[in-house]
């Protein structure tokens, strides 16, 4: 897991520093769409592997995100974008594969 998280947070970091620099060239929707797009796939890639894993593995990936907020907006606009933290992430997408499995619960979610 660590190597994992290592990788991802290298990456995530290579692209923050590229968005950082274009970003005065971008609107705040170009910028956002950007980020989410690109370094917000990479933190969410694999989030089951993450829900039993160390809360220092957790904090690595949360800064990465208060990284990217950072580079995207200016701190009143950050609050706006209502990015969930990463361990509230990773219990999120774990939820919805789970519900998305069972085709009883998804028929009483969605009346499919």
């Amino acid at each position: 897991m660590h190597r994992h998280v290592s990788s991802v947070v290298s990456s995530c970091y290579f692209h923050i520093r590229t968005l950082h620099l274009i970003r005065p060239g971008l609107t705040l929707a170009a910028a956002v769409s950007v980020a989410v797009s690109i370094i917000g796939s990479h933190l969410d890639y694999c989030n089951n592997m993450l829900c039993e894993t160390l809360q220092r593995h957790l904090d690595r990936l949360q800064s990465v995100q208060n990284s990217l907020a950072r580079a995207v907006s200016a701190t009143e606009l950050r609050r706006q974008m209502h990015w969930l933290p990463i361990r509230q992430c990773v219990d999120f997408k774990l939820g919805f594969i789970t519900i998305q499995s069972h085709p009883h619960w998804r028929a009483e979610l969605f009346g499919q």
